[in-house]
């Protein structure tokens, strides 16, 4: 009997699918570019709004378990029972798959929070992978399993597929383990990446400059640039922030808003004093989750620049 389940297709149908939920973020973020940047952070909820929508109502019985990615590779979502999933079915099933498409891209503050959030969809995307290659012939993936659904070709019915408790217990609990064991791993490349700062550092860093300049602290880039004639080298600690209300095109205000960012890290961070040059990296983005559309403002001095603005905005 020849395999019904669709493999690799499905693959290529999602790449289909998620281009056309690019090209429709690009046209949002374009024609509603004032609106979306008004609503800040609950653009991210909007996307995962879209997203449910898009996938949610063609995988179900009113497009025929077809997305356009699906018609194109003629394949289709039923249940394991063979029929057409109900609205509420394929809604459900879309929802399981936002935490590796649409909260992934969540902008959460340095230190444990975001840490946790790319271990965990790290460990999905690794049991997705692993129930591709490892869940034959059916080749069910993780929200698969709990929906019951499959994929199929379209012309073809669902057959009878043995599940092996244990082959499918073991590619979900392994990548589990190995996230888990990864985690601290993970935590002290992101102390050497972010100039020697503990996460627990990062953390009360990020707290304090919530507190005192409403930014939200989501990156640390260390450059280092050396000079080929003297044989020195220079360090640039950049730090990237988020001001949801912040216009960038406004150059005065950002400028301040800056000054008053590097005056609040110098006051909890002593080790910004250590690099050469310090640089603070306004981002303002229109972030759907599945798609992006961000530009930066970036500034950089030295110490003692810094120290001279920090002096003009507070002269007592």
């Amino acid at each position: 009997m020849n395999n019904v389940y669709a493999g690799w297709k499905r693959f290529f149908a999602f790449v289909i699918d998620s281009l056309i939920l690019m090209l429709l973020g690009y046209l949002l973020s374009k024609t509603l570019y004032n609106q979306l940047l008004l609503m800040g952070y609950w653009t991210i909820l909007l996307g995962f709004v879209i997203f449910v929508l898009y996938y949610g109502l063609q995988i179900s019985v009113l497009c025929k378990g077809q997305t356009i990615g699906s018609r194109i590779f003629k394949i289709k979502i039923i249940s394991e029972s063979g029929q057409y999933l109900t609205i509420g079915q394929a809604i459900l099933r879309s929802i399981l798959l936002t935490p590796i498409l649409v909260f992934n891209n969540v902008v959460l503050p340095i230190g444990y929070a975001s840490t946790i959030q790319t271990m965990v969809v790290i460990c999905l995307v690794l049991i997705q992978v692993v129930l591709f290659f490892v869940n034959k012939p059916s080749r069910q993936l993780l929200h698969d399993l709990i929906i019951k659904s499959v994929c199929v070709n379209k012309k073809d019915e669902v057959q009878s597929v043995d599940k092996s408790k244990t082959k499918l217990i073991l590619a979900i609990v392994i990548p589990i383990v190995l996230c888990l064991a990864a985690f601290k791993p993970m935590c002290n490349l992101q102390t050497k990446m972010f100039f020697g700062m503990s996460m627990q550092e990062m953390g009360i860093l990020c707290k304090a400059v919530k507190q005192n300049t409403d930014a939200k602290l989501i990156g640390i880039n260390v450059k280092y640039n050396k000079n080929l004639d003297t044989n020195k080298t220079t360090s640039t600690l950049i730090y990237v922030v988020d001001i949801p209300e912040l216009d960038v095109k406004d150059t005065e205000t950002s400028h301040n808003s800056m000054t008053k960012i590097v005056s609040v890290l110098l006051k909890n961070n002593e080790k910004i004093k250590e690099a050469d040059f310090i640089g603070v990296s306004i981002l303002k983005n229109i972030n759907l989750g599945f798609y992006k559309y961000y530009y930066s403002y970036l500034r950089i001095g030295s110490l003692q620049d810094w120290s001279g603005d920090i002096e003009k905005n507070n002269p007592e």
